[in-house]
């Protein structure tokens, strides 16, 4: 329920519905080292980074990344490490966020998920930060294999492939291509109208 709430941007009812998960999942047999509580506090981050609730979210990953000391290529270590590099990136603190990026990519690789959307998403992270270094290459090279992920797992209408297709954008621009780079911006914003026309019918 809390991610769907999430994805309707209904962000008030998705952090109760976590916080809720929280103190059930405190409470069971499992208790507080359950995989399942660092999936929510990995959920409640990513609510409070979309809402703009900042100051709440690197406390979150690294309690989630903390839980997860045994086993350190879960998928939920993968998505603590790409929150924390975003923190890491919005502080300006670029070489911490890259280091953080290829941690997860790492993790994601050796957890068997070269093929997973969470690879994808830490790659897409990965080549947005390569493109705001002036990287290029590597951030061309990040992004192809982010899109070869995603045109397996995802299709073409999901709303991180417009993720994607943003950075894409992005890099083409830098890159002198500007005919590509609008086509690439289209085919995002595309997406994303469609996606919110389906939130909005199930709102």
């Amino acid at each position: 329920a809390g991610l769907t709430h999430m994805a309707l941007g209904e962000y008030p009812e998705a952090e109760k519905c976590f916080n809720a998960a929280l103190d059930l999942r405190d409470a069971d047999e499992c208790g507080a080292h359950s995989r399942f509580v660092a999936s929510t506090l990995n959920n409640l981050a990513d609510l409070h980074y979309i809402a703009g609730n900042k100051d709440k979210v690197e406390c979150l990953y690294r309690r989630a990344l903390d839980l997860n000391k045994r086993d350190s290529y879960s998928v939920e270590v993968g998505r603590s490490l790409n929150g924390l590099a975003l923190v890491a990136a919005d502080k300006g603190d670029v070489v911490e966020a890259e280091n953080l990026l290829k941690r997860a990519v790492k993790v994601h690789f050796m957890g068997g998920r070269s093929e997973h959307p969470y690879m994808a998403t830490a790659l897409v992270n990965l080549g947005i930060l390569y493109t705001e270094q002036g990287k290029y290459a590597e951030a061309k090279d990040s992004l192809v294999k982010a899109k070869h992920i995603q045109d397996e797992v995802l299709g073409c209408n999901h709303p991180d492939v417009a993720i994607r297709l943003h950075a894409e954008a992005n890099l083409l621009a830098k890159s002198g291509c500007a005919d590509a780079a609008r086509a690439a911006q289209e085919k995002a914003n595309a997406i994303q109208e469609s996606f919110a026309k389906i939130n909005a019918k199930q709102g």
